[in-house]
């Protein structure tokens, strides 16, 4: 018949790691016998004939006894195929290698093929699985837009956690998010909640999650006697926000256009300084002449230079940041103001200043 062994969980941090691991322990150990009862179970068995049993207390004490010695000459023990001892140096030196009081020798243990335990090797027992904290599902509380989908937070969103054992009176949780395929990255801790209950944990969005990533995500519950119970992980997906269309920026329009001291519609060069008033012209940069045929099409007219141009907000005025230095060509064309939003075009007439 098998050994029963009970066994529970608990949470550990291994030396260089970033999250802690959960881990089965070994609980409610049964006292270990000494050799001399190792002997007597031997001669009980068989294991070693032609002696009685009160002789199991002599070789106990002998062999052991031996083993020291054994030791203290500085060689290893052989245990058959079972295990073998070692004597080690503990503590650290300086660079010359000089031993303090500070070192100590200590016998290392190492169990041989013989001893190669399995868990078919004993029947188990999960102690407290009635109280082991279930997770069931995750979600980001959006029923008041539209439904909740298992597994997807939504940013700015309360975040539920369905399962059972996950609360009672007295209990404190925590709630931790861990990056998925992060290096380095600092986990996200929940301490407060909104509600709490045996089937329930609910709380407000934690900042410190990004849209488009998955975390997991584990619960840990901690009882009135300092038993902490943490759940197995589950990954949850953050939403990825929809990417904002950019600002509706307006077409520009011109109430007019011409250089400064003429009629609007005039275009004076070489020497003058070009203005243009209207709507929406302060994301434009530069002032386009363009010069083609009374009445004819903007698109059929031809560029003749093009001015960096700045905006004055409080005059509400766009002008030419210099003076036209070509002299004008004769006869019609435009000015055509191009922004952000748009372009706009107004007809003029050059005239050679």
């Amino acid at each position: 018949m098998k050994a029963k062994l009970n066994y529970t969980v608990r949470s550990t941090r291994a030396p260089g790691e970033l999250t802690d691991a959960t881990v089965p322990v070994i609980v409610d150990r049964v006292q270990p016998i000494d050799l001399e009862t190792v002997v007597e179970n031997c001669i009980d068995r068989g294991l070693i004939a032609g002696l009685k049993t009160t002789a199991a207390h002599g070789i106990a004490e002998g062999v052991a006894a031996q083993i020291a010695r054994e030791f203290t000459l500085g060689r290893g023990v052989q245990f058959g195929q079972y295990f073998y001892g070692r004597p080690y140096l503990s503590g650290t030196v300086d660079s010359n290698g000089r031993l303090t009081s500070a070192n100590t020798v200590n016998v290392r243990l190492y169990k041989g093929n013989a001893f190669k335990l399995s868990i078919n090797d004993f029947s188990w027992s999960f102690d407290g699985a009635g109280d082991a904290v279930k997770v069931d599902s995750i979600y980001g509380n959006t029923s008041d837009a539209g439904g909740n989908t298992y597994g997807l937070l939504v940013p700015d969103k309360s975040v539920v956690i369905n399962g059972r054992n996950i609360n009672a009176a007295g209990d404190t949780n925590k709630v931790t998010f861990v990056e998925i395929g992060a290096a380095g990255g600092t986990p996200v801790e929940v301490t407060t909640f909104t509600a709490a209950g045996d089937g329930i944990l609910s709380f407000a969005w934690p900042n410190g999650l990004t849209a488009g990533k998955s975390y997991s995500v584990t619960v840990s519950r901690t009882d009135v006697n300092g038993v902490t119970r943490t759940s197995s992980a589950k990954k949850v997906t953050v939403k990825a926000g929809a990417t904002p269309p950019p600002p509706v920026v307006p077409a520009p329009t011109i109430d007019a256009a011409g250089t400064q001291g003429c009629e609007p519609g005039t275009i004076e060069a070489p020497g003058g300084v070009v203005e243009v008033t209207g709507s929406n012209l302060d994301t434009a940069t530069s002032i386009d002449l363009l010069v083609g045929e009374d009445g004819a099409p903007v698109e059929d007219m031809e560029l003749w230079q093009s001015l960096t141009a700045t905006y004055d907000a409080e005059g509400g005025v766009l002008s030419t940041n210099g003076v036209i230095e070509d002299s004008a060509p004769q006869g019609f064309g435009a000015v055509r103001v191009t922004t952000v939003g748009g372009s706009a075009t107004y007809p003029v007439q050059y005239t050679v200043h």
